[in-house]
């Protein structure tokens, strides 16, 4: 039997410091139990950008973006970065790059969100118009606490 649970944990009361944790869950029903551990690194704020967090929406997920951990993508589909921003920022600029790291004419639709307290940066990339090949997606920040940006790789397969 295969189990399959997700968990959201909301810190915004009280960041965690960074470093290294541990999580266990287990859970049990009618004599029958699961457990699991999780090791997560919080690693220590080098620039205005967080770890990115990769969705995908297509014909397998509907009209919901759906968390992926596979950077491969069908051209049916939509690719949205989520990434928290520094909130001091100023501005934020994302453009779609090819393999040879040169700008597309392909537009990355940016929105923007506070969720408990945390700025999240949104980019939205429609993947019709691409070729099958190897892309990024480059986050940059503007402003007088620019810093390094964040780029996303990902794969269009046919």
């Amino acid at each position: 039997m295969r189990f399959s649970y997700s968990a959201r944990v909301d810190l915004s009361s009280q960041p965690l410091s960074p470093g290294t944790y541990s999580i266990r869950a287990a859970v049990s029903s009618r004599g029958k139990s699961a457990s699991d551990s999780l090791r997560i690194v919080v690693p220590a704020g080098e620039g205005p950008f967080g770890r990115p967090l990769v969705f995908r929406r297509g014909p397998a997920t509907g009209p919901s973006y759906a968390p992926t951990s596979d950077r491969r993508f069908r051209r049916a589909e939509r690719l949205r970065v989520d990434v928290s921003v520094d909130p001091e920022i100023e501005t934020i600029t994302a453009v779609l790059l090819g393999r040879n790291g040169q700008p597309l004419a392909v537009p990355v639709a940016l929105g923007e969100r506070d969720e408990n307290g945390t700025r999240y940066v949104t980019g939205e990339v429609v993947l019709a118009p691409l070729a099958v090949g190897d892309y990024l997606v480059e986050f940059a920040a503007g402003g007088a606490r620019a810093g390094p940006g964040v780029l996303v790789a990902f794969r269009i397969v046919p």
